[in-house]
């Protein structure tokens, strides 16, 4: 086990679910592909492990309590699978411009694939 998976597990056994959750339906998000599916977890489970190693070694998290612990790795658990899906929003629209772009946003956003968080994280890295 890493340091990672070690410190979710300790926090789940003092009663604090933490477990990231999957993104999106059961079977992901219907706006994208099951590849396209596959690779959002993947790049989010992989934003989430590193961001988490990082946290768990900072004195801001070492002096937390477990019920603050888990509120911190929520809040990074979402800015990490928001990251994600902007990520994804930069692949899907590699290369549109105007009317293309806005139609393919549009469609991401009535899917609830674009919410405000990403478009902001979307702006950031776009």
């Amino acid at each position: 086990p890493t340091p990672v998976t070690e410190e979710l597990r300790r926090l789940m056994d003092a009663g604090f679910r933490v477990s990231p959750t999957k993104l999106g339906e059961r079977g992901g998000y219907d706006v994208l592909t099951p590849k396209q599916n596959t690779e959002l977890w993947k790049k989010s489970g992989e934003i989430i492990n590193t961001k988490l190693d990082a946290l768990f070694k900072s004195p801001q998290y070492l002096r937390a309590t477990d019920d603050e612990r888990k509120k911190i790795i929520e809040t990074f658990t979402e800015k990490s699978q928001n990251y994600a899906r902007a990520m994804t929003v930069v692949e899907l629209t590699d290369g549109l411009q105007g009317e293309e772009l806005k139609t393919k946003l549009r469609e991401l956003k009535e899917a609830g694939f674009l919410t405000r968080d990403v478009a902001r994280a979307y702006s950031e890295i776009r």
